[in-house]
């Protein structure tokens, strides 16, 4: 069963979901993370008060220059999270021009294959992802 708490942490809108025992600290669709630094730090911050494992962070607020991995900005963002021993996930389709980019397919793969940092097409797959974690 999922519960959820509507949260609005220093006006980046959040959600705290339960599954199975697991806090996942959601960014909501409409939340402008186009500052990731000051994004990435209120998220940190929620995720410590409700003592969430994850976050998931819903691919279409992020900015173009985080699927540009020459920018730096999505290896910024991934290390600061994981720092914090915190999972990341990036859930929802990725726009198929950025696919087109062999370095960003190959990170998609590598982040896919460890244990703190996913790319997913959804929350389910993401529980999952956690679920066998946990085992």
């Amino acid at each position: 069963m999922m519960t959820v708490i509507d949260r609005i942490a220093n006006a980046v809108p959040t959600e705290v979901r339960d599954y199975g025992g697991t806090q996942i600290l959601v960014l909501r669709d409409d939340a402008d993370a186009s500052d990731i630094k000051r994004v990435a730090n209120e998220l940190i911050r929620e995720a410590w008060s409700y003592h969430a494992a994850a976050i998931a962070i819903p691919v279409g607020c992020m900015s173009p220059d985080f699927f540009q991995l020459r920018t730096g900005v999505a290896g910024a963002l991934i290390q600061k999270l994981v720092n914090y021993r915190l999972i990341v996930a990036f859930v929802g389709a990725i726009p198929q021009h950025f696919l087109e980019s062999q370095s960003l397919g190959d990170f998609i793969r590598e982040c896919n294959r460890g244990r703190s940092t996913w790319f997913l097409n959804d929350m389910d797959e993401l529980a999952a992802r956690l679920a066998a974690r946990n085992r």
